[in-house]
């Protein structure tokens, strides 16, 4: 019994959302049930989104449907089912004929499922009419295809000048950037949005994943992004739409966003992707700046209704055949160790405030260094194959990398150590920040600070401080600071926070406000009148006086 092998093929990602797949894989079915005596194949190919005019699917299933032929997977008497001839490709002609050639010859058929066309040595003897027919249809295939590239080139070319000129590109543009009746072109950004997409970045920053971004998203403005899913948003941190780029343009949009920001944002999603930074799962101001000594990896929140909150390694309460270190520190000790430590780093904070600018301007240079190293790499195989014009424009790129690296060279200089913070100022600052932890957060992480724990030892450069246990008896953790070498530094205790409960919450009372009544002794009557703060009030004061001085008197 002959086998029937299905090929399916489609030029766009975008056809893989309507209906192309489900058209041709309904046509296969038909046409097997119609023929009974054709038994569906095991070997089934499918090219999807691959073009077939540039040949892309001969270096994928369509090759390999050639190359099973060739090896008589496919044998002589067997059918290749396709929905038309063009599904085999839309190359110029004569390869056409070639490839077609090189299925028939082996014996085996073409049906093409739209008209129910046969193609075989048979058909085309018996048919001296079918021949001219098939030629004729990959003429009009590739002539069609020819054309459209055509069109669609001309049109990208217009479009790019268009955005070099400075007249802007008309195509529909990310939920930012809104359409402009006056010049008909998607130029217009309200300070809401502007506002909101630079909170976007910054959240992403500050340590947020996607998903933690898009409900906050969604708090402010549901409609909008009731139905947009977390790949949208990484999808938005990566476009240079932001900062007015189409493509490599420059100022084809209104910018959304800071240069600094944007480039800073790729540089955390690249850490991200290397798995060299996770974003914090709790919102606790400490996650991300608690790691683990014995792995490396974060430290993350237990909470539990019974006990104070504690932290512990994430990789160890997950897989404890990774790391050993399943020991529980409170968070309460873990705050105060980060108290004790952190005016350090704020220190750093502030002294780098100060160059500020010259360090955002860097890491724009740096972002854009990055690109174009990345494009010259991929243009590098064009011209070792010998590509005149790729060649000119890789030289170009490159002329342009080396007044990026020059402007590089030039900031490196201007950032020069500025005016120290004394550590006082740095532990006010620090306490002020907390007002902010998210932004405290980053700040610390981006200078590189955090505790090291290890088993129930707390470490931070040169000190350690050891956790020895919660006392039920007087309620308060013991706590021991240690030398790098293991001597005993101090020991000490700390009464554990408990704050107020519900219960004692619903007995607080309201207190009646105490009432200070003041008499004066009236000399004339020889009585004692009562007299109002408001009226004398240098009397009262030496009253009150008075009245402290005797009190005073009588305790000594």
């Amino acid at each position: 019994m002959p086998h029937a092998i299905p090929y399916i093929r489609f030029s766009s990602s975008i056809q893989q959302k309507g209906s192309s797949l489900e058209r041709q894989q309904k046509l296969i079915n038909d046409y097997l049930k119609s023929h009974p005596e054709v038994e569906l194949s095991s070997l089934q190919y499918q090219d999807l989104g691959l073009s077939g005019y540039k040949g892309k699917h001969l270096e994928n299933d369509l090759g390999k449907l050639l190359e099973a032929i060739e090896a008589e997977h496919i044998k002589a008497g067997d059918y290749i089912l396709v929905e038309a001839m063009d599904r085999l490709g839309r190359l110029p002609e004569l390869e056409m004929i070639s490839l077609l050639h090189n299925i028939l010859k082996h014996g085996v058929k073409v049906i093409t499922l739209q008209d129910g066309q046969e193609y075989s040595n048979e058909a085309l003897a018996a048919n001296g009419g079918l021949l001219y027919l098939l030629a004729g249809k990959v003429q009009m295939s590739h002539q069609h295809s020819k054309q459209l590239s055509e069109r669609v080139s001309a049109a990208w070319v217009k479009k790019r000048k268009d955005a070099e000129s400075g007249k802007g590109v008309k195509r529909k543009a990310p939920w930012w950037i809104t359409w402009n009746e006056e010049t008909e072109r998607y130029d217009l950004i309200t300070e809401e949005d502007k506002q909101l997409l630079n909170d976007v970045f910054k959240w992403y920053l500050s340590g947020l994943g996607e998903r933690r971004i898009l409900a906050r998203l969604r708090e402010v403005q549901p409609e909008k992004f009731g139905t947009t899913d977390p790949a949208t948003v990484k999808r938005w941190l990566r476009n240079k739409t932001s900062i007015g780029y189409w493509n490599d343009i420059p100022d084809a949009y209104p910018a959304a966003i800071p240069d600094y920001l944007f480039y800073q944002t790729q540089k955390e999603l690249a850490r991200r992707a290397d798995g060299k930074s996770q974003s914090p799962r709790s919102g606790h101001f400490l996650c991300g700046l608690v790691k683990c000594g014995c792995c490396g990896g974060n430290f993350s929140m237990r909470t539990n209704k019974h006990s104070r909150d504690a932290m512990l390694c994430s990789v160890a309460n997950k897989r404890k055949d990774k790391c050993t270190n399943g020991k529980t520190i409170p968070v309460q000790v873990l705050d105060w160790i980060r108290y004790e430590t952190f005016g350090e780093a704020v220190q750093h904070i502030q002294d780098n405030s100060q160059s500020q600018e010259a360090e955002q301007e860097l890491t724009v240079v740096k972002g854009r260094i990055s690109e174009l190293e990345e494009r010259i790499d991929n243009l590098i195989e064009l011209v070792a194959a010998g590509s005149k014009r790729t060649q000119k424009i890789v030289s170009k790129l490159e002329g342009e990398l080396e007044e990026l690296q020059e402007e590089e060279s030039n900031l490196l200089l201007q950032l020069r150590n500025p005016a120290e913070t004394s550590y006082a100022d740095a532990l006010i600052s620090g306490s002020e920040m907390l007002d902010e932890p998210d932004l405290l957060n980053e700040l610390l992480r981006k200078v590189g600070y955090h505790l090291a724990v290890d088993g129930n030892k707390i470490k931070y450069k040169g000190r350690v401080w050891e956790y020895v246990k919660w006392s039920r008896k007087n309620d308060c953790y013991h706590l021991r600071e240690l030398t790098a070498d293991g001597d005993l530094v101090s020991e000490f205790t700390l009464d554990v926070d408990r704050g107020w409960t519900s219960e004692e919450i619903k007995d607080l009372k309201p207190q009646e406000p105490t009432v200070t009544n003041y008499y004066a002794l009236d000399l004339s009557s020889g009585k004692k009148v009562e007299v109002s703060p408001d009226a004398n009030a240098e009397m009262i004061d030496a009253l009150r006086a008075i009245d402290k001085a005797i009190v005073d008197s009588a305790k000594s």
